[in-house]
């Protein structure tokens, strides 16, 4: 199976080493599954980045919306998709993507309770 990095990790150096490191072991990591499945979310927040008129940013924050909502149903924490969310706004700062990484390492390793709200 071709691994392909993740399109926001190809050009930081601190995504690669991060890249290599987490799928040194020859799996796939969670967080690159993470990152698969947030494509439709990191793809609304491209999108918000680029716009400029009311009705089409009105119809880009519904799509991120629902594309939150369906990474909180596939059992990630509100957290992680907030911090996440936080670093696609700016993807070029390095201490938000540090903070996400840090809480989706939290995440994965922590407990696993369910969730009422």
């Amino acid at each position: 199976m071709r691994r392909v990095l993740p399109l926001q990790m190809r050009f930081s150096w601190f995504g690669l080493v991060e890249w290599f490191f987490l799928n040194s072991r020859g799996g796939l990591s969670l967080l690159s599954r993470f990152e698969d499945e947030a494509s439709g979310f990191r793809n609304a927040y491209y999108r918000l980045r680029g716009c400029r008129s009311g009705a089409s940013l009105r119809r880009w924050y519904r799509v991120a919306a629902k594309e939150k909502a369906h990474l909180r149903g596939l059992g990630y924490s509100l957290e992680v998709i907030r911090l996440y969310g936080l670093w696609l706004k700016a993807p070029d700062r390095e201490a938000r993507r540090a903070r996400f990484v840090a809480a989706f390492d939290e995440f994965q390793n922590g407990p696993k309770q369910l969730e009422l709200f």
